[in-house]
């Protein structure tokens, strides 16, 4: 006991080697996840090994643990610090596109000025003077600084998506947000997914895009979903009513949208990576319907890609490559 005492500062009438065990457990099973979060919130950085981080992340919390227990005696333990972690992968790497070489050395300077600061006893002034409830709401800001995080990973993706796409002649592509606010894009053809009046079979212009367009961009991002719109115009048909032509052209729509998704599995694209094929009829236009060319915008078909819900589970956890 006395042993202890003198190690730790272990004092007998305030706790018990059995709560200081337990208590030592806990810890470890409350930090223990940074060893597998870490590594895969840097391996997305080009070039950094994802084994000498997770070694690195393990070396710091070992020994800035045993310096807090034999030096300081005190019961906490330490390990790197996630907000600055996100900090230094999607702000300062990925979202200023400084390399990581680069944000290393930051880092280091920024290491032995916070020694510098501890050792001057500024540190401690500076914490003190800190607000109570500007010190509780890091945690939140550590929080919401990973969340920003996934969607720059997913963000980042979505460029390299829509720079494969706008690479296909006659391509046009337009980088929106998607339901869940994250970066989504949106493919339509100059002279491809456009149809005839009345008709709903691909040109052979539409199949030399849209083949191009499944083997260089969606297989090449499987973990993407795909949402496909079919749009006509309203012209009437002929020995119909009006509410009979706007049914006519609610089905033409969706056998548009159809030729366009089995023409893409045609092409080798998975059929669970399509997740809606839609008719909008002539109700929902994209283009003005009482001139011709506003007419013959709206015989169209669009192609949206936005992340999948693995996609976003993967961004969350750092691993989306």
């Amino acid at each position: 006991m006395p042993m202890l005492t003198k190690l730790f500062g272990f004092n007998p009438k305030e706790t018990t080697i059995r709560t200081e065990i337990f208590a030592g457990i806990t810890t470890f099973l409350t930090m223990s996840y940074i060893l597998a979060v870490n590594p895969a919130m840097f391996s997305v950085l080009d070039g950094m090994p994802a084994g000498a981080a997770f070694t690195a992340t393990a070396l710091a919390a070992v020994i800035g643990t045993l310096v807090m227990a034999f030096w300081a005696k005190l019961p906490f333990g330490l390990a790197p610090g996630m907000g600055l972690n996100a900090f230094f992968v999607y702000t300062v790497c990925l979202g200023m596109g400084y390399p990581w070489q680069f944000a290393l050395t930051a880092v280091l300077i920024e290491g032995l000025l916070f020694i510098l600061l501890t050792v001057t006893k500024m540190r401690e002034a500076i914490v003190n003077a800190i607000p109570l409830n500007l010190r509780y709401a890091i945690g939140a800001g550590i929080g919401a600084a990973v969340g920003a995080g996934a969607g720059v990973l997913i963000g980042k993706k979505m460029d390299k998506a829509a720079a494969e796409a706008a690479a296909i002649e006659g391509a046009q592509v337009e980088q929106i947000t998607d339901n869940n606010g994250l970066q989504a894009v949106k493919v339509t053809f100059d002279s491809g997914i456009l149809f005839g009046t009345g008709a709903s079979a691909l040109s052979s212009e539409a199949k030399a895009s849209l083949s191009k367009f499944a083997n260089n961009v969606l297989k090449q991002n499987p973990e993407m979903d795909v949402d496909i719109y079919g749009y006509t115009d309203n012209q009437g048909w002929k020995n119909s009513t009006a509410e009979q032509s706007k049914q006519k052209n609610l089905n033409l729509s969706q056998e548009r949208a159809q030729s366009v998704s089995t023409y893409l599995m045609s092409c080798g694209v998975a059929g669970g990576q399509i997740q809606k094929v839609e008719g909008l009829g002539e109700a929902d236009p994209i283009a003005d319907n009482s001139t011709a060319a506003g007419r013959q915008e709206n015989r169209r078909v669009e192609v949206y890609m936005y992340a999948s819900a693995e996609m976003i589970q993967q961004a969350e956890a750092g691993t989306l490559q």
